[in-house]
């Protein structure tokens, strides 16, 4: 993930409690400042922000939910107020991009299952999936499905690594999707 993305004021603090003190500030609704500028972002992204970046250096090869809650736990325990779940969302979606590649799911007419595709246009696709997404994201088979989702992976021709639900704020974004994992991180 570029750098670009991440809060400059996350990547500019010098410890832990400054951290805690910018998300703290943000939920006060006071601009978040930092050496060259001013942002106005929430605590809760800026909570994951702090995850997400906080992984990447620890261990850039093993971006996942897992651990961003250790690092979102250490932020609770540092003094840090936030949701919890909008911050792992946050740092989620900075680490899909890096994590996966977009595969898109599309259903078969005829009968009711899906074929996982992968073609040289889907890296537009892919940039502008990621960049755009806002909503909730749900991992079918890791997290607990909504009543109204179903588990459509044994449905799948083809199956990538990893099946996703986007339940985006614009309904026509909403959807099943499909990501291979990366098993490098440039």
């Amino acid at each position: 993930m570029s750098n670009s993305e991440i809060s400059q004021a996350i990547l500019n603090a010098h410890n832990i409690d400054q951290v805690v003190s910018l998300i703290n500030d943000a939920n006060n609704d006071k601009a978040t400042s930092y050496f060259g500028g001013t942002e106005l972002r929430d605590g809760d992204t800026l909570a994951g922000h702090y995850a997400y970046n906080a992984a990447e250096d620890f261990d850039s090869e093993n971006l996942n939910p897992e651990n961003f809650d250790g690092h979102l736990d250490c932020l609770i325990e540092m003094g840090a107020e936030f949701d919890r779940e909008k911050a792992l969302q946050a740092a989620i979606k900075l680490s899909l991009p890096d994590m996966l590649t977009y595969v898109a799911l599309n259903k078969n007419a005829n009968d009711n299952t899906y074929s996982a595709v992968i073609s040289d246009s889907d890296a537009q696709c892919e940039t502008d999936f990621f960049s755009d997404m806002s909503g909730t994201i749900y991992e079918l088979g890791a997290d607990l499905l909504p009543k109204q989702l179903d588990d459509i992976r044994g449905l799948i021709q083809n199956r990538p690594d990893r099946v996703f639900y986007l339940d985006a704020s614009d309904p026509d974004l909403s959807g099943y999707f499909g990501a291979e994992v990366n098993h490098t991180n440039g």
